[in-house]
């Protein structure tokens, strides 16, 4: 909405008359104007963005108004002999709708967008309900900020289907499924930064690969001989009940800061 254009229009209607147009039906006509006033839910990504839907108003080449009703009134003119409204007249005040804000910044705009439909291994489409992507940002205990980036559509083009790095002052960590590759900091290379140039320099090669220590077994099968000795042999367990109740305590908190566009804390789950 430009900053010149009015914020409010009052509009006296013509006459909605059944007797000079039987086309025209004054009872529909006025349910019509009516249901223009109902608020509509709004934008699960915006709060208090519910509104009654928006009307738009054109009077020749000059007047052009998008707006929503603040006020309906209705003057019944004529009724028919069995009670059905012939003639009425009304006026409408509209307000302006100001312009939806735009995001500014990356982490404004929501979650990723999903795809609506989808298709099955034989090629059936069926409405898509999950979210394809999820972006996170934490704050750890010390102040460690960490950027946790999911997505099932993004093409694997790293040294891994998932990769954790961690930087610090003294040097970094990267390990996938299987490897860890570090870099301490005096083997950190010193590139000038020039855009206009290609670089030549194989930052892979400045990464050393640690030594395979131990071999791992299948994770599930770990975890279910885990859960059996629990159960038959009373050994320690971490995977419990109060655990998953964690993971969805921070889904929720990240639902809402998402929503509200905001730090959340996670309390202490207190049982």
């Amino acid at each position: 909405m430009r900053a010149d254009a009015p914020t409010h229009l009052p509009i006296d209607l013509r006459e909605f008359d059944r007797l000079g147009d039987k086309s025209i039906n004054v009872k529909d006509a006025v349910d019509l104007l009516i249901s223009w006033l109902t608020i509509q839910p709004g934008d699960q990504q915006r709060r208090n963005s519910a509104r009654p839907p928006a009307v738009e108003f054109k009077w020749g080449q000059g007047i052009h108004f998008v707006g929503v009703l603040k006020q309906v009134s209705i003057q019944y003119l004529m009724f028919s002999p069995n009670g059905h409204p012939l003639r009425a007249t009304a006026s409408i005040y509209l307000q302006a709708t100001p312009d939806d804000p735009k995001p500014t910044n990356p982490t404004s705009g929501g979650t990723a967008g999903r795809a609506t439909e989808r298709f099955d291994e034989g090629g059936k489409a069926y409405k898509g309900t999950a979210d394809d992507s999820a972006y996170a940002t934490f704050r750890l205990k010390g102040g460690v900020i960490a950027h946790i980036n999911m997505s099932w559509v993004t093409r694997v083009y790293r040294d891994d289907l998932v990769t954790f790095q961690v930087d610090g002052t003294h040097g970094s960590a990267v390990a996938g499924l299987s490897d860890c590759v570090i870099q301490a900091r005096q083997a950190t290379p010193r590139p000038v930064w020039n855009p206009d140039e290609k670089r030549h320099h194989d930052f892979y090669a400045d990464w050393q690969r640690l030594p395979e220590n131990a071999s791992y077994d299948n994770g599930f099968r770990e975890q279910w001989e885990m859960f059996i000795r629990h159960v038959c042999e009373d050994a320690p367990y971490k995977y419990t009940l109060l655990e998953g109740a964690k993971g969805v305590q921070l889904a929720e908190c990240a639902l809402q800061s998402w929503r509200e566009r905001r730090w959340v804390d996670v309390a202490p789950i207190k049982v």
